[in-house]
């Protein structure tokens, strides 16, 4: 009863407690009424409750990858591939007002756009010679794209970069089992 009463305490405080926290590595957007107002920089500020809200951001830096992809190429090969890149915060308003969730949106919009251009690369950029400039043009088309949301990709890295792999699989059937 008495750890129910000081849970009830702690809630009550919580949400009538006048003042929010910004810490360094994060940046605050204002809501007065449910409406932006300003971006706040690290510190304490005051919170009327119902009447203002801040949100805090994180603007520190993440890493985004792929996952392993397998697409089909325009020439109709295959490329398997898996790619990372740091990912921050550049416009706490945008990022926060733009979309949901921003650090879902930077995960898909990095893989998605990467898939989406190397399908459509000619053949002869996929070559090891070739692939020099295509990553540089890579991460340009994804910080293209990145700041619409409010967010700024640094250098994309291959973690792996295979072309017209050709995937083999064993199959055991009962009797080779049963002989073994």
């Amino acid at each position: 009863m008495l750890a129910e009463l000081l849970g009830i305490i702690v809630e009550i405080t919580k949400l009538l407690w006048p003042f929010h926290m910004i810490h360094t590595w994060e940046r605050g957007a204002y809501y007065v009424f449910g409406r932006y107002w300003k971006t706040l920089g690290p510190g304490t500020y005051p919170v009327i409750p119902w009447f203002f809200h801040v949100e805090n951001i994180n603007i520190s830096r993440g890493i985004v990858g792929t996952g392993r992809k397998d697409i089909t190429t325009s020439d109709g090969g295959t490329l398997s591939f898996e790619a990372s890149a740091p990912v921050w915060v550049r416009d706490p308003e945008v990022a926060l007002n733009t979309v949901d969730e921003y650090r879902e949106t930077a995960q898909e919009l990095f893989a998605s756009i990467l898939a989406e251009k190397l399908a459509d690369v000619a053949a002869t950029r996929l070559a090891p010679e070739g692939r020099g400039r295509l990553v540089a043009d890579l991460g340009r088309w994804v910080q293209e794209e990145a700041r619409e949301y409010g967010m700024e990709f640094g250098r994309v890295r291959f973690l792996s970069f295979v072309r017209n792999a050709k995937t083999v699989r064993l199959l055991m059937d009962q009797n080779t089992i049963a002989n073994w």
